[in-house]
């Protein structure tokens, strides 16, 4: 009897673990892009300021020289506009990694953005 009841109690256990799981994946997913969509605005206005508020520690460790390289190549593709379109979504560790398809509106080649949030702040950033 005690068995029966603690395969039950088990069974409801991992249900409600995959239910977690998968509730807080979706949400994951939606608030990664709005954190994609200010980053790539913090790079097209070239403000290092706004992009390191948004880091966390290692992203912080970005130098600003090293911003204003990045800004340089990217911006004013980005500020032309630009779609995301959605690669693939996975965690590694406590870091939800995304990449989208960056496809530029003027017609210059599309790039890819890597992105990896953890607790709501950058951890990974990374436009190719």
């Amino acid at each position: 009897m005690i068995l029966k009841y603690s395969i039950a109690a088990a069974v409801l256990f991992g249900a409600i673990v995959l239910a977690l799981r998968w509730h807080s994946s979706a949400d994951s997913a939606g608030t990664n892009v709005v954190i994609a969509e200010r980053v790539l605005k913090t790079v097209a206005s070239e403000d290092y300021e706004a992009f390191i508020a948004q880091a966390d520690k290692s992203v912080r460790k970005m130098r600003v020289e090293h911003f204003r390289s990045l800004a340089e190549r990217h911006a004013p593709r980005l500020r032309s506009g630009y779609d995301l379109v959605p690669l693939d979504d996975r965690w590694r560790g406590k870091v939800r990694v995304s990449r989208w398809k960056l496809v530029f509106r003027d017609g210059s080649p599309d790039a890819v953005l890597t992105l990896g949030v953890r607790d709501g702040k950058v951890a990974t950033f990374a436009i190719y």
